[in-house]
């Protein structure tokens, strides 16, 4: 009898929270507006990813970068140049350059920058690193701000110290920002770290190129680089360590926006002060244990924040300035590359395995009202 009653509680429980319910965010229902299969059924790529103004991938066999471009609100081709698939690649400038990570020894480093102009396929320039550094072998050495302007590189090097009480060499990170279009460039400070705990999946640079930020390296290095200053090392800010793997920052550079890809978490910061300001997992109800992010990125308006995920494929869009519930894109196509917001920011195209998927956007949340004198006054 003990055992019945048992069995019923638990039954009459578990309904009553089934109909208290979790609140989740706002799923979009209405299917992408556009899909495009850029590259073929069955062709492979090694690459693809947003660029100023719209989107690029890189094909394989063919060794073709492939450009599109937003208009009238649908991704449309642009031109396309011959590359090599195995180095790696950035659209900069407004989708004039490609930037691309190129091993020369005439160049006097192991590797080089070079850029060149996708419509003509002219060589425009190229850069080395100064002596004894050079561009990262890491995949996501290299960044580019929204506005292609600048291009982010992270250099490295083993100093051959070691730490104390360590029995390995210490490695130095320095992150060297170009301006595409004049050249000059400007470094960061240099760091050091452990060498087992140095790599880097994500560079990322402000559009006015005054700051920079690499992910994880051990941490978080947020660099000032008009001021030549190290902001942030990635402790303290988060109430402990913290090491994301991907980072971007907003449209004004006073915003950084940084996950942790194992555990499903994005975080905002102020980049000035490194104030801890927002924090979601990539769920639908924006807590509890995220999904595995794989790229975050924010809208040009500042209004969205997109967090694109595994296994399914899920986009979360989350307000930067609200701890409010997301907006879901049941995208279902796994691995997300990466996301274009259109100028108008719109809609948005997410980028998948051999796919791009155009979707409308709602209206962005509407900020938090003011409380009015009145209501102080009458406390």
């Amino acid at each position: 009898m003990g055992h019945c009653r048992f069995a019923l509680l638990t039954v009459l429980l578990v309904c009553a929270l089934s109909c208290v319910g979790v609140q989740e965010g706002r799923v979009v229902t209405s299917g992408p507006v556009q899909v495009i299969l850029p590259l073929g059924e069955g062709t492979g790529f090694t690459g693809c990813g947003t660029s100023p103004g719209g989107v690029f991938c890189i094909r394989v066999p063919t060794k073709r970068l492939t450009t599109w471009h937003w208009q009238d609100g649908l991704i449309q081709p642009g031109p396309s140049i011959a590359v090599d698939p195995y180095r790696e690649t950035r659209v900069a400038g407004g989708d004039t350059f490609v930037a691309e990570r190129l091993y020369s020894h005439e160049a006097g480093s192991e590797f080089a920058l070079v850029c060149t102009s996708i419509t003509t396929g002219t060589l425009l320039w190229k850069w080395s690193p100064p002596e004894h550094w050079e561009i990262a072998i890491w995949e996501g050495a290299i960044g580019v701000s929204a506005s292609g302007r600048y291009a982010a590189v992270a250099l490295s090097g083993a100093s051959g110290n070691l730490f104390p009480g360590e029995d390995v060499l210490d490695y130095r990170l320095m992150v060297a920002v170009i301006d595409v279009a004049t050249m000059e460039v400007r470094y960061s400070p240099m760091l050091t770290h452990p060498v087992s705990a140095s790599h880097v999946t994500q560079v990322a640079v402000s559009d006015d190129g005054r700051y920079a930020a690499v992910a994880p390296w051990g941490g978080l290095p947020l660099f000032d680089i008009a001021s030549n200053a190290t902001l942030f090392r990635g402790t303290g800010a988060t109430g402990g360590y913290f090491s994301p793997d991907y980072v971007a920052f907003s449209p004004d550079g006073q915003t950084l926006y940084a996950a942790d890809g194992a555990g499903g978490e994005a975080i905002v910061f102020e980049t000035k002060t490194c104030r801890l300001l927002r924090r979601w997992t990539a769920t639908r109800t924006g807590k509890g244990y995220g999904n595995r992010i794989v790229c975050i990125e924010g809208s040009p308006d500042g209004n969205w924040v997109a967090v694109g995920t595994l296994p399914k494929g899920e986009v979360y869009l989350f307000d930067p300035d609200s701890d409010g519930l997301p907006l879901v894109i049941p995208n279902n196509m796994g691995w997300v590359y990466g996301f274009s917001f259109s100028p108008d920011c719109r809609r948005l195209a997410v980028l998948t395995a051999g796919t791009i998927k155009v979707w409308e956007l709602p209206e962005p949340p509407a900020p938090p009202a003011l409380e009015s004198t009145a209501a102080v006054r009458t406390r």
